[in-house]
């Protein structure tokens, strides 16, 4: 169907199949009886044209004065401000996370990131930036054009880091990807960098809202698995020694994940590069996290 100016035409077209009773072509033919007639279209084909005046001029009757509509009266409300928004919730920002409880005794707040050579906030974020770059796009990438890729990647991105260590993130990344104990997470039911948003409600006290960023997650038969990659320099051996703020994200996470699959059970890990080996959260840590962080 296609409109010119003031003509509509209705044309179609017919393959091989029988057409359905219920196509638009057929509904519109139908709704256009006794009001289009047969025309000519513009490819010399057989159309239907429904016509009619664009511009058509109002009769008034002898003596009779054209009526004006009524003004409207605008509500009070119309000409006035919005009052201002008043949120029920509070943002919980990745710092006020970080800050929620005071560490253990032996508990370090924040691992090592790189080794003590390395050690500048510069390296340090380049170096996660990198992995993190490499463990989402790899996988899409036919595993014998992966290491090209990634060399090829770290090269143009990390410039400022030693060739030593460029080839150290290529070679961690790669064996994380050709692990079996990691397939499951770089598989066609994962998903990776995968935003996500969270609400805390806490008695007498207004919400905790929460914004995120999942590294990776995958959704199994009866469970889904939170992965958040670590790049830390050397990673700590048991998950008690995690650093806080890692384990209040995982809690926040699982939290917001719990809603999602409200039918399956939310399992969360941390993938430590450097390894590479994968460490689950036990339960009764990120219980005792999500409960920090709604104490806030």
């Amino acid at each position: 169907m296609t409109r010119a100016r003031d003509r509509l035409y209705v044309c179609g077209w017919k393959g091989a199949n029988k057409v359905p009773d219920a196509c638009w072509y057929n509904l519109v033919s139908a709704g256009l009886e006794g009001m289009a007639r047969p025309a000519e279209g513009a490819l010399g084909q057989d159309v239907l044209r429904y016509e009619t005046r664009q511009d058509p001029k109002i009769k008034v009757e002898a003596g009779e004065a054209p009526q004006k509509a009524e003004p409207v009266r605008l509500p009070p409300w119309a000409r006035e401000d919005a009052a201002p928004e008043i949120s029920t919730s509070l943002p919980l920002t990745p710092s006020a996370i970080s800050s929620a409880g005071e560490p253990r005794e032996g508990e370090l707040r924040e691992q090592d990131a790189v080794p003590p050579l390395e050690r500048t906030d510069a390296s340090r974020f380049l170096r996660g930036n990198l992995v993190h770059a490499l463990l989402q796009h790899l996988p899409e990438i036919d595993a014998g054009k992966r290491a090209e890729k990634a060399r090829r990647y770290v090269a143009a991105k990390g410039k400022e880091l030693t060739g030593k260590s460029r080839e150290d993130i290529v070679a961690e990344t790669l064996a994380i990807l050709e692990a079996e104990e990691f397939a499951s997470l770089f598989g066609p039911r994962s998903q990776a960098e995968v935003p996500i948003a969270a609400r805390f409600s806490r008695e007498g006290k207004p919400a905790l809202e929460f914004n995120g960023q999942i590294d990776r997650i995958v959704e199994l038969e009866n469970e889904v698995l939170i992965v958040d990659y670590k790049t830390n320099r050397p990673p700590p051996d048991r998950a008690e020694d995690v650093a806080p703020l890692y384990r209040r994200q995982l809690a926040a996470y699982r939290h917001a994940i719990g809603h999602i699959y409200p039918g399956k059970k939310v399992r969360a890990a941390l993938l430590w590069t450097d390894g590479p080996f994968i460490m689950a959260m036990p339960e009764g840590l990120l219980d005792e996290a999500e409960a920090e962080i709604i104490k806030l």
